[in-house]
């Protein structure tokens, strides 16, 4: 059966919460998330790093941007880095890179835009050529995320 990926139109952010980054304690895996209330003292949702490694915790996001953490699911592909936020962003990015026939079509309100984290991908993950060595590399970040204890996302259609 031919494997096909529809892309749902999803952007980056809808994976980017949460993450998973190398903890600045233990370079061990950490996690950011947003609070769901905003903490006394700030205006707007502050982002939380924890890391069940060392105990490391603190507010990211006001004094240290949360994109200044390196991920931790990340793995360098040629000149490149191939890089997810968290399983559920690994899997879907799977999804992409094994499927032969690619699926997109425009949002209905919007029309055909450069939204979707699809669309935004860089040609060297778009290419067929790539895929093999591409799904090799996601396979070595699977190996972590199971070496952690998280579990494989079941988004895959």
């Amino acid at each position: 059966m031919e494997q096909r990926h529809k892309d749902t139109l999803e952007s980056d952010w809808k994976f980017s919460n949460p993450r998973y980054v190398v903890c600045p304690g233990c370079s061990e895996c950490a996690v950011i998330i947003r609070t769901t209330k905003p903490l006394p003292g700030y205006k707007s949702r502050p982002y939380k790093l924890v890391c069940k490694h060392c105990g490391h915790n603190s507010i990211a996001g006001h004094t240290k941007p949360v994109t200044s953490f390196p991920l931790w699911l990340e793995t360098p592909f040629g000149n490149n880095t191939l890089y997810a936020y968290n399983p559920d962003h690994l899997s879907y990015l799977e999804s992409f890179v094994f499927a032969k026939r690619r699926e997109r079509k425009p949002d209905d309100k919007w029309g055909w835009t450069n939204q979707s984290m699809i669309s935004r991908l860089p040609a060297w993950i778009k290419s067929a050529k790539n895929r093999e060595e591409i799904l090799k590399a996601i396979n070595k970040l699977w190996i972590k995320v199971e070496k952690e204890g998280l579990s494989r996302s079941s988004i895959k259609e």
